[in-house]
């Protein structure tokens, strides 16, 4: 068991079991090591221009260009998956990162490179929901 301190238990998800210890201003989560830490998961959702839509080539550049910049700026994220989805809607990233303030950066960097609309959503896996509902109802 080790413990790892964040200044919010919102910072972090962790898979498997954990116990919140507070001190002081601080959280402290004591884990089993073989579990690990895993950064919160969000979803990105962006909505282009229909002129940069037609056009295969300039998307795949744009989108070079704004991985090269996310990447450059926000090295601490992993990418899980993209998508090109139907509604409204033409794209989705799935993404952890350390925090909500690098998720905000991703956005931010999304809309300056062309995005007209980006939103970021924190998610949380399915087991780990059913957790945070078992906690709820005792």
């Amino acid at each position: 068991i080790y413990t790892i301190e964040f200044s919010s238990p919102l910072n972090c998800i962790f898979r498997g079991q954990a116990a919140l210890v507070i001190q002081g201003d601080m959280y402290q989560y004591l884990l089993q090591e073989k579990e690990g830490v895993i950064m919160p998961t969000f979803v990105l959702m962006t909505k282009h221009s229909p002129m940069s839509l037609h056009d295969a080539s300039g998307r795949k550049k744009m989108g070079k260009e704004w991985l090269h910049k996310v990447k450059e700026t926000c090295p601490e994220v992993k990418w899980i998956a993209h998508y090109a989805i139907l509604g409204p809607y033409d794209f989705m990233d799935i993404y952890e990162a350390p925090d909500v303030e690098t998720a905000h950066k991703i956005s931010i960097i999304s809309r300056s490179e062309g995005a007209l609309e980006a939103e970021s959503w924190q998610a949380l896996e399915y087991r780990d929901f059913l957790g945070v509902l078992r906690e709820i109802e005792n």
